[in-house]
């Protein structure tokens, strides 16, 4: 993995190298390996930290240029198809010396810019300036895995992969209260473009951007979605396919694709939670591939499969290291992950997946495979199996608009919820062909969390977090063509109503799962485990001041008292960020 950092002088201006170079080096855990910059026409500065995964390590500038020189690469990622696309369309010989950012640079000379992502196998995040065409290309892989922030004012753009790099270089930074409050209207904190700093804005994922340097505008060349892989023929097909013919395809896939996201004479680590996900993916790491760590994360008195994770370690005949975490080392890491967010953290899972980063990083590997994306893929929230009364709103969750009664309405809350009802009718109309109303919904229901939840929430988490201790994160239920199958799989193989109740979310998926371990080891889903609320007792004796003057709200000491266990949750993030972290006046 690596960071992307770029400045623009708006009026022509030679940019401050020195200045420059400071937010650059903010971005050194994402690549610690090496750091390189260059510059154009003095006013644009590129600058890119690396951490090497594919290829030899080749501290070599020429690396990122494209075959005709004409195309100069920043990249933050891994492009899994990469030797696949040198071979098909580039004519170059696949070796040790091969890495995947020469490869993507050369495509700019071969495959117009509005059409390359959708050849593209992998998470990523680039940049490109275009010399010819005097512009610079912006673009973000469809599933969000990898971020670039962008702050633009009268006289600058800056461009990072990183928010902190961006203050850093600036500064400077201005905190937009009232995008802060959207973080009480969904479950999680699910921001779309927006951060809670004025100015600065998240690049949406799919999207390809061209920056004209002569006009300093920005035009969208094209928009590269997760739901254009729904395919109303391929979904029909698999209707009327039985249970074991699907699951031996899911099996091939993840044989298939593990192998594809092995890195090469690099060390990498799985997680195991005793859930199905992670489970599953180190089930098969275990069993056909060779791991260098396993881990478990047990909160002390708060995960209840702990007991179970020796099952686990003999069925696979692999040492699984656990971890015993409690309120203290908790606390700790909290503080590092809401300073590396720079914002509340999106969801409490933050904590555990930088403290599983720093554990893997200790034993020097430099991967880190997840289970993000199961969930919203393949049916495992309960919320899918919901009765349903209005098909005209989302009722997931995850993404459904949380009216709280202590906040006011304003401008944010009504264009937050219109972009909601947006998405809504667009993820019904990618299902339009199913005539069963009931499993469009759901399956809507899926396909808006898997764009909005998991792209601002379990991804975020899982870049930012391990990051931090230069260790690249992959999962593998974001490979385009197990990402395809999941969406294209009826409504029947994902959730079931039958007696059965350990069978009734991820039905497919733990079909899976019984090609490795016994029944017995499917497990009631937990959810992330952790201590969220009891670091209130951090805070002492300030009241959540903090928080009762961002929110302006009367009978506050009332309002406390009547909270439940999330909104609670919720104040306690934003007030230990604002008092601890980002000490701003409101």
């Amino acid at each position: 993995m690596c960071g992307i950092f770029i400045v623009i002088n708006k009026k022509s201006r030679p940019v401050n190298i020195k200045q420059c170079k400071t937010g650059l080096n903010n971005l050194i855990q994402r690549g610690p390996d090496w750091s390189f910059y260059k510059q154009f026409d003095k006013n644009i500065f590129f600058g890119q930290t690396i951490l090497s995964m594919t290829g030899k390590l080749q501290k070599d500038i020429t690396q990122h240029y494209s075959f005709s020189k004409n195309f100069f690469l920043v990249f933050n990622g891994e492009i899994y198809n990469y030797k696949n696309l040198a071979k098909e369309y580039l004519n170059l010989t696949v070796n040790k010396n091969l890495t995947d950012t020469k490869v993507l640079s050369c495509f700019f000379d071969k495959i117009k810019t509005e059409n390359i992502n959708s050849f593209l196998d992998g998470m990523y995040a680039y940049a490109v300036y275009c010399k010819i065409q005097n512009e610079i290309i912006i673009s973000r892989d469809p599933a969000g895995e990898k971020i670039l922030y962008k702050f633009e004012d009268s006289k600058e753009i800056v461009i990072s992969s990183e928010v902190n790099a961006i203050i850093k270089y600036l500064k400077k930074s201005e905190l937009d209260s009232e995008v802060l409050k959207t973080y009480f209207y969904t479950r999680h904190f699910s921001l779309f473009n927006k951060t809670i700093f004025k100015n600065i804005e998240i690049i949406e994922p799919g999207a390809v951007l061209s920056l004209d340097l002569k006009s300093y505008k920005f035009k969208k060349l094209s928009n590269v979605s997760l739901s254009n892989l729904i395919n109303e023929k391929d979904y029909k097909k698999n209707s009327k396919k039985n249970e074991n013919d699907l699951a031996e395809e899911l099996h091939y896939l993840i044989k298939k694709n593990l192998k594809e996201m092995i890195p090469s004479g690099r060390k990498y680590a799985s997680i195991i939670s005793g859930g199905i996900d992670s489970s599953l993916i180190t089930g098969y790491l275990a069993k056909f591939f060779d791991p260098d760590k396993l881990v478990f994360l047990n909160h002390v008195g708060k995960d209840l499969l702990t007991d179970y994770i020796q099952d686990f370690e003999k069925i696979i005949n692999f040492k699984i290291s656990r971890y015993d975490i409690r309120l203290q080392d908790y606390y700790k890491n909290l503080l590092k992950s809401l300073k590396i967010c720079n914002s509340p953290i999106h969801s409490h899972s933050f904590v555990g997946q930088l403290i599983i980063s720093e554990k893997v990083a200790r034993k020097k590997c430099r991967a880190l495979f997840g289970g993000e994306g199961a969930d919203e893929l393949f049916g495992g929230y309960e919320t899918y199996r919901q009765k349903i009364k209005n098909y005209k709103i989302n009722n997931s969750d995850y993404t459904k608009l949380l009216e709280t009664k202590f906040l006011k309405k304003n401008k944010e809350f009504y264009e937050f919820n219109n972009k909601l009802i947006k998405n809504w009718k667009t993820s019904l109309s990618h299902y339009d062909f199913i005539k069963n109303k009931d499993e469009q919904y759901r399956q809507s229901m899926m396909l808006m969390d898997t764009l909005i939840q998991l792209s601002s929430n379990g991804l975020r988490g899982s870049d930012l977090m391990a990051m931090n201790y230069s260790v690249e994160s992959r999962s593998l239920f974001l490979r385009k063509d197990i990402v395809k199958f999941a969406l294209n799989l009826p409504i029947k193989f994902k959730i079931n109503y039958d007696k059965d109740k350990l069978m009734n979310t991820k039905y497919l998926l733990k079909k899976v799962f019984l090609k490795i371990y016994p029944k017995k080891l499917i497990l009631k889903k937990q959810g992330f485990a952790g201590f969220p609320n009891e670091t209130k007792k951090f805070l002492k004796n300030n009241h959540y001041a903090h928080v009762k003057k961002l929110l302006k709200i009367k009978n506050f000491k009332r309002i406390l008292s009547t909270l439940n266990k999330a909104n609670e949750w919720k104040i306690i993030n934003t007030e230990t960020y604002l008092s601890k972290i980002n000490k701003v006046k409101l």
